[in-house]
């Protein structure tokens, strides 16, 4: 499980989530690479933890990879060197 955080940008209404899944999006892409090999599924998730939450708050979004049990153990992004980076700057990205 992955954790992205955004900032909330306004009442959580609609059109706000909207805006804060498009700023996920970028965090997801790097995700998404390695999904379109089709070896990970990208979910997402939204959560709030309480609905008291201000503006400019930053709220949990998670992201789900989903690997197939036999990827899984083979560890198959480490054989490849241009994924090891993804998997690296992906890990980056959420850690910041």
């Amino acid at each position: 499980m992955m954790k992205v955080v955004v900032k909330l940008m306004g009442k959580m209404t609609k059109k706000v989530e909207k805006e804060m899944r498009k700023e996920v999006e970028v965090k997801k892409q790097v995700m998404n690479d390695m999904s379109q090999l089709g070896k990970v599924k990208v979910k997402m998730i939204m959560r709030k933890k309480s609905k008291k939450v201000k503006v400019g708050e930053k709220v949990m979004m998670k992201v789900k990879v989903k690997m197939k049990k036999t990827l899984k153990k083979k560890k198959w992004w480490k054989r490849d060197p241009m994924l090891r980076v993804m998997v690296r700057q992906s890990r980056d990205h959420l850690t910041k």
